[in-house]
């Protein structure tokens, strides 16, 4: 203890006669003295008695040097007491003889910022080995990956070696991640030859690392194996824009499943994604359904692998599903129980969200996409509909999009066409003169058109409410929503689906009255940014409900909607240069042109059969002929 108080009081006593000192006084000297010979105790307190009082200090401030005034003897004090306590590695571009590596980093970081890489590479290789490492080579490889000089950046990475430094898990995932940035026509065969040395050399790397696993404890911590792996994702990257796809998976079984380098959740998922992308198998011509059952069967083995060790969350969940949904039953089965195992029971939605809108793993809006695509491949069409009913009265119904009401208007869709085989709409003969009547729909088939009417309205209220969601209906929507309404015979629902649409109320339509009185007279009641127009399609369902039904009164109203529409909104000129209109009959505007024009004439036929006036028999029958035109049109091109 006291030779370490006489080093501080040594220490002290050397300062305050120093020049560095601005306080230096003599009775500060004195009072330091008595201090030393008072003993040890005062040791600790050895820069408190060395400071002068208040008056002393106040006479050294006010006090100039010889050819100095007072506010430069100010000024230079204030100088002196900064280099005391400036860093040392703070410098003006040059590496100082004791700078350390961080301080020497610092300045590469604004060099390279600057567009400095020359001036940077120059301050490093001139530096002492002693303010250099591995992490600051790593920044001069990682800019010159950036200003596209591969080559560059290998000669950087080899200058490194030859210099003692050792390249970390962060130098191999920069080089390759910076190869990964290269295009095709960059990423050459020599390009290729450094990057699978450099993978042996990884590789090396990791062998020491599992080497000394046991002697350096600190490899145990989470940050560091995830640096340790992080060379991996790029790398798989690489060999699937190589096309080396049978690789990606000889790596994943060649890693550990426990220990240090087990495989973690981002190199799973860099696997999966990989997998899941895929479009070819090496050196084969297969089909795409041959590659996508491939690839179903990598996923399993993926996502068993993933479930064992605990670490699928919404984004693996979302890569695992992509690529079980278009593979073979036994892979849609399995996807199904993996679902139960880490969202829940699907088939319950009023079990399956908490009072936070959180499920076990996080459902989000692509998984939730997926998990009704597969309800969907699957024929649980029930399932698919229940979920989405019940996620919508959760504290979860912010996640639902779009995409997520058609899924599940799809599946009523589905349920209806499944029901309507089951219980098909005849029309009855009445007794008096053997004439078809109206029919009259069962109440069990138009619970479905009357469900997907309910989703539907939830869709634009949401859409368009105080708090709007991504949810807002588009014209395939609607469509959605008119064939369901036509498989159940449903024409209200139908109705009310063009109404929501296209803001006209059909009701108007019912008057015995001109087509022109219906023009100038009918406007819709939204605003235009509201408004979603009716095409060929959605006509076509429209007409087509109204015909299944044999209600006269509601072919009228399709008829005169039609005819306000206006016959070219529906029926459009071939597209110039088609020389064979069969290509535009197979899209689904041509198809759905031809049936457009055939449930028109079939409307037409049944009106011409009732008491019209010569006016409107006249007006039906030039209706007719010109679908009866736009139909051989058709007929012709298709041939």
């Amino acid at each position: 203890m006291a030779s370490c108080s006489r080093s501080s009081l040594l220490s002290a006593t050397k300062f305050l006669y120093s020049p560095h000192n601005p306080l230096h006084s003599p009775r500060a000297g004195l009072r330091l003295r008595a201090a030393t010979e008072a003993g040890p105790s005062y040791a600790r307190n050895a820069a408190t008695v060395a400071r002068p009082n208040k008056a002393e200090a106040k006479g050294l401030k006010d006090r100039p040097t010889d050819g100095q005034t007072e506010k430069t003897a100010n000024f230079k004090s204030s100088q002196r007491r900064y280099a005391l306590v400036r860093r040392p590695d703070v410098t003006d571009g040059h590496a100082r003889p004791s700078q350390r590596p961080y301080g020497v980093a610092i300045q590469v970081e604004k060099l390279l910022k600057a567009g400095q890489l020359d001036e940077a590479v120059k301050m490093v290789s001139s530096a002492p080995v002693s303010s250099q490492n591995a992490v600051v080579w790593t920044l001069l490889v990682k800019q010159a990956f950036a200003d596209k000089v591969p080559n560059r950046a290998f000669k950087l990475f080899s200058d490194m070696k030859k210099r003692g430094f050792q390249p970390t898990a962060r130098t191999y995932a920069t080089l390759f991640s910076g190869y990964n940035g290269l295009s095709e026509s960059e990423l050459t065969d020599k390009q290729w030859e450094r990057i699978e040395a450099l993978w042996g050399q990884y590789q090396a790397y990791l062998e020491s690392i599992r080497s000394q696993e046991e002697q350096d404890a600190a490899l145990h911590s989470s940050s560091h194996h995830d640096n340790i792996l992080s060379p991996y994702v790029p790398f798989l990257e690489l060999l699937g824009k190589r096309g080396l796809h049978d690789r990606i998976m000889t790596l994943f079984e060649e890693i550990e499943e426990s220990g240090l380098l087990a495989r973690d959740k981002y190199v799973y998922t860099t696997f999966l994604l990989q997998v899941v992308q895929r479009t070819g198998l090496d050196g084969k011509m297969d089909s795409l359904d041959v590659v996508r059952i491939r690839n179903a069967e990598d996923t399993q083995v993926i996502a068993s692998k993933m479930q064992a060790a605990g670490v699928i969350d919404s984004f693996a969940l979302t890569a695992i599903l992509r690529g079980l949904v278009k593979g073979t039953e036994a892979h849609h089965r399995f996807g199904y129980d993996l679902v139960a195992a880490t969202v829940g029971d699907i088939s319950k939605p009023d079990e399956l969200v908490n009072a936070k809108g959180h499920t076990f793993v996080k459902l989000e809006h692509r998984s939730l996409d997926l998990i009704l695509e597969l309800c969907c491949v699957m024929r649980k069409h029930e399932v698919a509909a229940n979920l989405f009913d019940g996620l919508k009265r959760s504290a979860a119904k912010r996640i639902l999009t779009r995409s997520h009401v058609d899924y599940a208007l799809d599946a009523l869709a589905y349920e209806a066409a499944e029901a309507e085989q089951a219980t098909p709409l005849v029309p009855e003969q009445s007794q008096a003169n053997g004439e078809p009547m109206e029919t009259t729909p069962s109440t069990d088939l138009q619970s479905y058109s009357k469900r997907a009417l309910e989703i539907l309205e939830y869709a634009v209220i949401q859409g368009y409410g105080d708090h709007p969601m991504e949810i807002l209906p588009n014209r395939a929507t609607y469509n959605r929503v008119l064939v369901t309404a036509w498989r159940c015979g449903d024409w209200v629902s139908a109705a009310r689906t063009v109404e929501l649409m296209t803001g006209l109320d059909l009701s108007q339509f019912r008057q015995p009255r001109a087509p022109s009185w219906f023009r100038r007279n009918i406007a819709p009641q939204k605003s235009k940014d509201k408004i979603i127009g009716l095409d060929a399609q959605s006509m076509g369902y429209l007409v087509r409900t109204a015909n299944k039904l044999r209600d006269n009164s509601a072919i009228r109203v399709a008829v005169r909607l039609f005819d306000y529409s206006g016959f070219s909104t529906f029926f459009s000129t071939p597209r110039k240069g088609a020389r064979r209109l069969g290509q535009e009959v197979r899209t689904s505007e041509g198809f759905y042109q031809f049936r457009l024009a055939a449930a028109i004439q079939e409307s037409a036929i049944v009106l011409m059969d009732s008491q019209l006036t010569p006016e409107q028999r006249a007006d039906y029958k030039a209706l007719l002929e010109q679908v009866k035109d736009v139909k051989e049109r058709l007929k012709a091109h298709e041939r």
